[in-house]
């Protein structure tokens, strides 16, 4: 009877601490940061070529353009705020009777490979060395993806300024370069 009392106690107490153990908790706790994030890179980087010919007597020099860079971003905007992207010659002299102009084109992005708010941009604008000009505004947190395709299409035109076409001379090759700039507002 006694060995039946303290079995029957055992498995009271068996029964107890399986109850017991099943209302255990175990927390992880944890701290999370999201940092304040602005890359950008122009795709494919290098040096673009640009060349003013005439190609029939009577006519004027030809533009130029080239539309094989992409602005890629990736932005992680503090809250309440935007970001835009500038554009100046940040070293060169575009030639006298010339002007150099910039057209962005909105974000594109391939399937699954960028999302958030892209901003606006801006339309074609005459660059020179003494203005920053607005190339996209209003950016918030966004990825443009990474492929050939994906960003701010830019398109670079080189050509004739009509109303200063005597002022045209022959020129060696001119280096001209372009820093886009992220601002945060």
């Amino acid at each position: 009877m006694k060995n039946r009392i303290v079995l029957i106690f055992i498995t009271i107490l068996a029964f107890y601490s399986t109850k017991l153990e099943a209302q255990v908790y175990a927390y992880n706790n944890f701290t999370v940061t999201i940092y304040d994030v602005c890359n950008m890179r122009i795709f494919p980087s290098g040096t673009i070529s640009l060349n003013l010919l005439a190609t029939t007597a009577g006519n004027s020099m030809i533009n130029q353009t080239n539309s094989s860079s992409n602005l890629q971003l990736t932005s992680i905007a503090p809250a309440n705020q935007t970001r835009k992207i500038t554009a100046i010659i940040s070293s060169g002299n575009v030639p006298a009777g010339t002007r150099f102009q910039l057209t962005p084109f909105p974000c594109t992005v391939d399937t699954g490979t960028g999302s958030g708010t892209f901003g606006t941009a801006s339309s074609t604008m005459i660059l020179d060395r003494n203005v920053q000009k607005d190339v996209i505004t209003g950016i918030g947190s966004c990825y443009t993806g990474t492929s050939s395709t994906s960003g701010y299409r830019l398109l670079y035109s080189w050509g004739i300024d009509p109303v200063n076409y005597n002022q045209l001379r022959a020129t060696s090759t001119v280096s001209i370069t372009i820093t886009y700039t992220v601002i945060s507002l």
